[in-house]
């Protein structure tokens, strides 16, 4: 189960990823779907930016000086995530 579970994450943020990289126009032109696209991954980075830091303990990096570099490197990246589609997601709202 929870191989199939990591799978279809890894599904998922991959289609995140095809999506931006592929189709950035459509995230950046004013439609009712390019304003759902950016507001769902607004909302699914800034959960996970929000996850990083209360729900997964600090025992797993803290004290630990590589752990502690990719935590914040990895805090570094989905506020920059989080960052760029909200800025999308405004542009659409706007």
């Amino acid at each position: 189960m929870f191989i199939v579970h990591f799978a279809f994450i890894v599904l998922i943020v991959g289609m995140f990823g095809v999506l931006s990289l592929a189709f950035p126009h459509a995230l950046t032109q004013r439609t009712p779907l390019g304003a759902l696209v950016a507001g769902g991954l607004t909302l699914f980075w800034g959960v996970r930016l929000l996850m990083q830091h209360f729900v997964y303990s600090r025992t797993l990096w803290r004290g630990h000086r590589r752990r502690t570099i990719a935590h914040v490197l990895f805090t570094l990246l989905l506020a920059y995530f989080t960052t760029v589609y909200a800025a999308a997601w405004a542009w659409q709202l706007s």
